[in-house]
């Protein structure tokens, strides 16, 4: 059993496929970011998410990771970067209509 990704047990015909990566739980993350045990919206962590990454931590780490509480982490950044919406085609097209000496 791969710890990481298995079809669900629904037969919806779907997969789980968690992303799971380490991180420094130090002050500065504690300072940055806003924890909590309760998840603070199951618009953001997908409750079935959120089991799905439990289980992952049960196959990596066994059973002693069932005890131990998921942690809610979440900060607020803001992107002044542009953000373009549209299709593939739209994208290329207008790609196609820019200057790619760097002139955006």
């Amino acid at each position: 059993n791969a710890p990481y990704i298995w079809p669900r047990p629904d037969y919806s015909g779907t997969w789980a496929a968690v992303q799971v990566w380490s991180i420094h739980f130090d002050d500065a993350y504690r300072m940055e970011f806003q924890i909590t045990e309760d998840n603070p919206n199951e618009q953001v962590f997908d409750p079935q998410a959120v089991e799905e990454f439990k289980r992952t931590t049960k196959m990596l780490f066994g059973k002693a990771a069932e005890s131990m509480p998921v942690s809610y982490c979440r900060r607020t950044v803001t992107n002044d970067t542009p953000v373009y919406i549209g299709t593939s085609d739209e994208l290329l097209r207008y790609c196609s209509c820019r200057d790619h000496r760097g002139a955006w």
